[in-house]
């Protein structure tokens, strides 16, 4: 399957930037094959003290640690795209976006 030019340019962006980050981690070559928080801590930079505060409100409302960590893989992704070393409180925020958090139920949480 062909991929198009800008899928193309992304890959050469995001290649150089996950394998010097997961180098040491053979069972790791994406964000997306991070598979718990504790992993994902391991592997990353610590996140923004806004971002945890953030973090934290969110888990309160969903109570979900599957989800909480899916938060942080997107915002990893968004961190990354923006070449941000940590994730930061707005790279969270654009995560709910792009999962589909910022319905009606999750309003108060997401300003």
């Amino acid at each position: 399957m062909r991929r198009s030019h800008a899928v193309n340019r992304c890959a050469q962006w995001r290649d150089p930037v996950n394998n010097y980050r997961y180098a040491k981690t053979p069972q790791v070559d994406l964000n997306a094959d991070i598979k718990d928080k504790a992993q994902f801590s391991k592997l990353t930079p610590p996140l923004s003290t806004a971002a945890v505060d953030f973090l934290d409100r969110l888990n309160s409302r969903l109570d979900n640690k599957r989800i909480e960590v899916k938060i942080l893989l997107v915002a990893r992704t968004v961190a990354d795209l923006e070449g941000a070393k940590s994730i930061r409180r707005a790279d969270v925020s654009e995560a709910v976006d792009l999962m589909g958090l910022n319905h009606e139920y999750f309003r108060a949480i997401t300003r």
